[in-house]
């Protein structure tokens, strides 16, 4: 039996492949100390310092929290955050 009203998976601004999954990545910070005696003494709890959400089609860069990656995949969303910063930074940088 088909649904009448079908949930279409979302698209990817830049590349408009239809996605129904992100990647991410996870920025960790894991402090310690070297010394000549010891070498590397490393902290074995990191902190978690950022995560990053992706398009698994063309990597293009689209969140950096958990909240707006779940939101844009429920299709509740429509438009990336990160995919705007990123065309304010490419201008920024040529002036």
């Amino acid at each position: 039996m088909r649904r009448k009203n079908p949930t279409r998976k979302p698209t990817c601004p830049n590349c408009r492949a239809r996605i129904k999954r992100l990647y991410y990545i996870v920025h960790k910070s894991v402090s310690g100390n070297f010394t000549l005696d010891g070498g590397h003494e490393d902290n074995l709890c990191p902190d978690q310092d950022g995560i990053e959400y992706y398009c698994p089609e063309c990597n293009a860069e689209l969140f950096d929290k958990e909240e707006l990656a779940e939101a844009f995949l429920l299709g509740k969303i429509w438009q990336p955050v990160l995919l705007e910063k990123s065309k304010a930074k490419q201008v920024g940088k040529g002036e």
